[in-house]
């Protein structure tokens, strides 16, 4: 029913039939929480749009939570990417992204910012900018900031983050940070982001001094993700009033030593194995890692995991399998893991490991609840199949697994003939239970 038009019915009431008419609804009666949920689903611009249908609109566009810019919901998609081919119609699209941005900003009430997100390709020539919604972040109490300029996109030079707008006293309500493609120096006695609980930085410029000062000067971050930021060699969490429980450590190249604090509960790490050097006693319970110089993942979770995880419950491995791995007689017990996966990935035939090996696992955890096995091949592209031995080793497996705890992810011959390999792909082994968008 089209809004503001009637709609005339008939009813039977005592045995008389009553011609009734349907009273009007107009969208602008409906909750303001309703209708503030509905321009939530919207772009930016079109949300922006309705803050002219009358004032009543306007205060609920100017009282929206979460405002995040992307190319798609301040552009027009076709019609701009289409100038992203040359450099005068790149420039033009960042000169109107800036334009559209401004004029949001300016028809904001200011406080009551949730998240503010900026994802476009900007560098440090538009810093006057992007230091003007700095400041309007900071205005508004906004509790999560989000600048990513696009870390594939060449630049000239990476925006300048200025530390100096973050305050002790204006950034109390910051909660969440995260920031790609940017340059990080702090000034000296910089004593901002006191309530920081989440840190993310991702393609950054950062020096090994300058990454030591911040941590240490978010005594309530809980949350630390470094991604690609290739000036950092050492990495120190260990600072006394540290308060993290998640660190992220992704392809940083030249990082060669972690010195990780005592309260850490889950790691994620990913590049070669270095050295994890703890404080004392870890009490992480979830590590995740993926090692680009590992060839055996027995001989990693046996000789190479540090000895200090004695309430390890949930691990995940992910490294080629290129060699068979003896192990000693007595081995070390995993007595608290209840969940472990691993991601291996075989070489071409012939195999030097074979799944026999792993029923060790079995025995090494008596509490385990899953044992995930993913197995891929350097061929993978081509075809994937498990010979006779294989099948005889999973039969064993199974066989040995009194605790029904064995998961093992394969694709088979059949399914190759009949269907494309990414499909496959998709379908039986790497499929996984889809999450909610976090920015973190």
């Amino acid at each position: 029913m089209a809004e503001g038009k009637s709609e005339n019915f008939k009813q039977e009431l005592n045995g008389i039939m009553v011609e009734r008419i349907r009273p009007k609804i107009h969208l602008s009666d409906l909750h303001t929480d309703i209708l503030s949920r509905i321009i939530s689903l919207l772009p930016s611009k079109e949300a922006a749009r309705t803050s002219v249908l009358s004032n009543h609109w306007k205060n609920i566009w100017c009282s929206q939570e979460n405002l995040v810019f992307r190319f798609g919901s301040v552009l027009s998609t076709h019609y701009h990417f289409k100038r992203f081919w040359t450099l005068d119609g790149q420039r033009l699209n960042k000169e109107l992204f800036i334009e559209r941005v401004d004029a949001v900003l300016k028809q904001r009430s200011g406080l009551g910012v949730q998240t503010m997100a900026v994802f476009f390709d900007l560098e440090n020539e538009h810093a006057d900018h992007i230091d003007r919604w700095l400041n309007f972040a900071l205005a508004s109490k906004t509790k999560q900031l989000i600048l990513d300029f696009q870390p594939h996109l060449p630049k000239q030079a990476l925006y300048n983050f200025p530390f100096e707008l973050f305050s002790a006293a204006n950034s109390l309500q910051l909660q969440a940070l995260k920031l790609s493609t940017v340059s990080l120096k702090l000034p000296p006695n910089f004593n901002g982001f006191q309530k920081l609980q989440k840190l993310k930085l991702e393609y950054t410029n950062v020096s090994d001094e300058d990454m030591q000062t911040l941590v240490s000067n978010c005594n309530s971050l809980i949350s630390l993700g470094i991604i690609h930021c290739g000036m950092i060699t050492r990495l120190d969490t260990s600072h006394p009033l540290n308060q993290l429980k998640h660190l992220q450590v992704e392809t940083c190249t030249m990082l060669q030593d972690i010195q990780l604090n005592v309260g850490l509960i889950k790691l994620e790490y990913e590049g070669p194995l270095i050295p994890l050097a703890p404080p004392g006693p870890f009490l992480i319970t979830n590590i995740w890692m993926k090692l680009s110089d590992i060839d055996s993942a027995l001989q990693y979770i046996f000789t190479k995991l540090p000895s200090t995880l004695p309430r390890l419950e949930t691990l995940t491995v992910n490294c080629s399998e290129l060699k068979k791995t003896i192990l000693p007689e007595k081995t070390v017990k995993f007595m608290y893991l209840k969940h472990l996966r691993l991601e291996l990935t075989f070489p071409k035939p012939p195999r030097k490991a074979d799944m026999f090996d792993f029923a060790c696992l079995l025995e090494a955890a008596p509490l385990l609840d899953t044992l995930e096995l993913h197995i891929a091949n350097l061929i993978v592209k081509i075809m994937v199949s498990y010979g006779a031995k294989d099948q005889v080793a999973m039969e064993y497996l199974r066989k040995e697994d009194h605790r029904n705890v064995l998961d093992v992810h394969e694709i088979l011959i059949e399914d190759v003939k009949k269907r494309e390999i990414y499909e496959i792909m998709e379908d039986r082994w790497v499929r996984e239970p889809k999450t909610t968008l976090s920015y973190f």
